[in-house]
């Protein structure tokens, strides 16, 4: 962990005792700063934190820290709604009249967000009510309601405005704090260069045309249109920053093509995601045109990273991650019942919600993704009676039989609040197996389930459905997987199965080169010869039309290790289950930054090990032949914006780059653990693997 970081993580999480414990033990308020030039000081801010901000100051931290947007502290406190942090910072010296780059001053942005306490600490420590900024217009243009009426007894005005400069909706082309992000590509924060290299630059296929009748892509607080109202456009000057001129009965105002749509019967009815919604979503979002992704054969075009909700709680943060990776372009959602105990589709559906309100987004833009077939926790009480029902251990069943499909998709509908899911994946079908069930029957149960599953596409509450299996021996312990063969043969006539889900990593890399056969516990061909000419699962896929998605990009398992080999620099809870030490992470980053040369041109990423593995090793394999998406778990605003704009903002990796990459990085792991079996090692040999009793004792007749 570098020096630091954990009175970062602190101050962001607003934890003022884990805080004291660490200033207490040496680590210093000002030690780490992140790539914007945020500080402890300015997450506490950002997230609220006025006793944080208190206590750091307390502690010797520097009130005088710009983001690198000229930001001040005062900006950030006034975006995150600290109140009482405002008189302490204008105490220890920070100017409230100060404005950043765009001339934007914190009561600006305390009035634009309605933080009511915020405007009145800033005005009672001497803000000017009436600066203005090109956009925003002063204070009072942007406030409204109880902000309005106090800045008008402070003396408040609002702005000068020619009939040709009306005041736009300043908060669609600008954003401050880590929270939110507006549609311009300029203002998101980017590990690739922010240039327009990479991108996919608007043409007039991708824009409403002079003439077209528009409406509003979401809602704006500001501005002519109305939700519901339709204008249309009379000019377009081609500018990049407000280019279409829209007339409303006599009246007029300006707009960024990326604010309205043409209305369509698809954008506005439609229950699931459609080719046109999501190519649509991506081009809006300006993810490179390398980057964007079929589908499968379904028309459906997906962004190369999806948000993976494994882990996903409960939170303001969790909420603010999913947000916050939508609004940078990721339109894949992956989720499961049994994720959280049910909070993951809860929250998902509370996100998803939201930004349809808002008309942030529209259904058909976004693809939804759900299981069913692990049972655990609270789906514990419903299972009495279900037949098929395969106990695995006591906390832990298993099923996939027709009735309880269709109570776990009910369920899953409702919180999601949705009326069809995209894609509902039967949850590891192969496990039942540890539960004694013969893998003959397996694939039975699995054909029954697809028959039913016609049916639930017919009913129109799911629009395809697929697998998120192993189809690879993971290790003795765990033998069975699926054959895609066999899966394929099971199929009604003229199915919608579509999809695939399973892990590829550095680790469990071998999907991506040896043929698609059954294979032995340990991995080996049952035939060897089969083997040599044998298509590869991807290759298998893709021949048949389907979609690969890939899981666990982070997290590998290799052979007998006792934990995962994390594949990240992050030194954060999951650490502690890796068996790769962040020398070894180093290690790993500076390979595939030099093989993938993703410190030059286009990428521009950071050279060498300097702690953005995640999001290096999230690009090489997004950059893989035929990988459709990376599902990435990604609970943390801060997390998102570290991993996403390199792997949207810029072309993808060379095919056979990334795949050299991916093949150097294995051979590695697989030379580090053959030489810590041994007891000469060189000083990194650990209990890497199980008992040699225990790899075969649980996988027979399994």
């Amino acid at each position: 962990m570098e020096k630091g970081y954990d009175v970062y993580e602190y101050s962001r999480k607003g934890d003022l005792e884990s805080l004291r414990e660490a200033l207490a033990e040496g680590s210093k308020p000002d030690e780490y700063m992140a790539y914007d030039g945020s500080t402890a000081l300015v997450m506490a801010a950002r997230s609220g934190h006025a006793h944080i901000v208190k206590e750091l100051l307390a502690r010797g931290a520097d009130a005088q820290v710009r983001t690198e947007d000229g930001s001040t502290i005062l900006h950030h406190a006034a975006s995150g709604n600290a109140a009482e942090a405002i008189p302490v910072l204008i105490a220890a010296g920070v100017d409230p009249n100060e404005g950043n780059e765009d001339g934007v001053v914190p009561l600006i942005l305390a009035a634009h967000y309605g933080h009511l306490a915020c405007v009145r600490g800033l005005c009672d420590g001497g803000a000017d009510v009436n600066l203005a900024a090109e956009g925003w217009g002063t204070a009072l243009d942007g406030a409204d309601g109880d902000v309005a009426t106090y800045l008008l007894s402070r003396g408040a005005k609002r702005s000068d405005q020619g009939a040709d400069q009306p005041m736009a909706a300043a908060h669609e082309r600008f954003s401050y704090g880590c929270f939110e992000t507006g549609e311009n590509p300029h203002s998101t924060p980017v590990l690739a260069p922010s240039s327009s290299q990479g991108y996919s630059v608007p043409t007039a296929d991708t824009r409403p045309q002079v003439g077209d009748k528009v409406c509003l892509r979401h809602a704006k607080p500001s501005g002519l249109l109305k939700e519901g109202d339709v204008g249309v456009v009379v000019a377009d000057d081609g500018s990049d920053c407000v280019p279409l001129k829209v007339k409303l009965g006599d009246k007029y105002d300006y707009y960024e093509y990326s604010d309205v749509m043409v209305p369509s019967a698809s954008s506005s009815a439609s229950a699931c995601a459609t080719p046109e919604g999501t190519k649509g979503f991506l081009a809006r979002k300006k993810v490179a045109q390398g980057n964007l992704r079929n589908l499968g054969n379904t028309g459906l075009c997906i962004s190369p990273v999806g948000f993976g909700c494994h882990r996903l709680e409960d939170t303001d943060s969790h909420k603010s991650a999913l947000e916050l990776a939508i609004s940078l372009g990721c339109n894949f959602v992956d989720l499961a019942p049994n994720y959280t105990d049910g909070d993951a589709e809860k929250v998902a559906g509370e996100v998803l919600q939201k930004l349809l309100q808002q008309r942030k987004v529209a259904r058909d833009e976004i693809v939804v993704a759900t299981k069913v077939g692990n049972v655990l926790g609270k789906q514990m009480a419903h299972t009495e009676g279900v037949p098929n029902m395969a106990r695995v251990n006591e906390s832990l069943y298993h099923c996939i039989s027709p009735c309880w499909i269709e109570q776990e998709l009910t369920r899953s509908l409702n919180r999601l609040q949705l009326s069809c899911i995209d894609c509902l994946l039967l949850h590891c079908p192969e496990y039942e197996s540890k539960a004694g069930v013969d893998m003959s029957e397996v694939y039975s149960r699995m054909r029954t389930a697809f028959d039913y599953l016609e049916t639930e596409v017919a009913k129109g509450r799911i629009a395809m459905y697929g697998l998120s299996a192993a189809f690879m021996p993971l290790r003795p312990t765990d033998a069975q997987h699926l054959d895609l063969s066999k899966v394929l043969r099971l199929l009604p006539e003229k199915h919608h199965f579509r999809v695939l889900q399973f892990p590829l990593n550095f680790a469990e890399a071998e999907a991506m080169w040896v043929g698609h056969v059954p294979r032995n516990p340990d991995g080996s061909a049952v035939d060897s010869g089969s083997a040599v000419e044998a298509a590869t699962l991807f290759e298998v896929a893709k021949t048949h039309g389907l979609a690969t998605l890939i899981n666990r990009p982070l997290d590998g398992i290799y052979k007998e290790a006792h934990g995962v080999l994390r594949f990240s620099s992050l030194d954060c809870d999951v650490r502690s289950f890796s068996e790769l030490q962040l020398d070894n992470c180093d290690a790993i980053e500076e390979k595939i930054t030099n093989l993938c040369q993703l410190s030059s041109a286009p990428f521009n990423a950071d050279e060498g090990a300097s702690g953005h593995l995640a999001a290096k090793t999230v690009k090489v394999l997004a950059s893989l032949p035929n990988v459709d998406c990376v599902l990435l778990g990604m609970r943390r605003p801060d997390y998102v914006i570290g991993t996403i704009p390199l792997a949207f903002a810029t072309p993808p990796v060379n095919s056979e780059v990334a795949l050299k990459a991916l093949r150097a990085v294995h051979n590695t792991v697989c030379m580090w653990f053959a030489t810590a079996i041994h007891e000469s090692d060189h000083g990194t040999s650990k209990h890497w693997r199980l008992p040699v009793k225990e790899k075969y004792s649980n996988a027979a007749g399994a």
